[in-house]
């Protein structure tokens, strides 16, 4: 028996995934930390800054959140689907304003 009834035998192989690229939405979605200023900070100020970031980290976990189900997707498109499901993760939700959070000193 030579090699050529053996590959005569074995299936042909399987043709590569079709994977997408990642939307340019998430690959544009990276946020930096919000910039202080080099100077002592007002409880005004504070807050905002907080506000500005926890946006910004509502963004980028928005982002994540897309990237991932579109990972698990392409994943189950090849029939390998071992993980949680899209549909089963929470979405991100903005975080609600606290007002008030600092107590402002009255002016005097």
């Amino acid at each position: 028996m030579g090699s050529g009834s053996v590959d005569k035998l074995q299936p042909p192989p399987p043709d590569a995934p079709n994977i997408p690229a990642l939307p340019a939405d998430v690959a544009s979605c990276e946020r930096a930390p919000v910039d202080t200023p080099d100077r002592e900070l007002d409880a005004g100020e504070i807050e905002r800054l907080w506000k500005t970031d926890r946006a910004a980290l509502a963004k980028v976990n928005a982002c994540l959140r897309r990237a991932v189900c579109q990972y698990q997707d392409v994943r189950e498109g090849i029939g390998r689907v071992d993980g949680v499901a899209c549909e089963n993760i929470a979405p991100v939700e903005t975080p609600a304003p606290r007002l008030g959070l600092f107590k402002r000193k009255k002016a005097k």
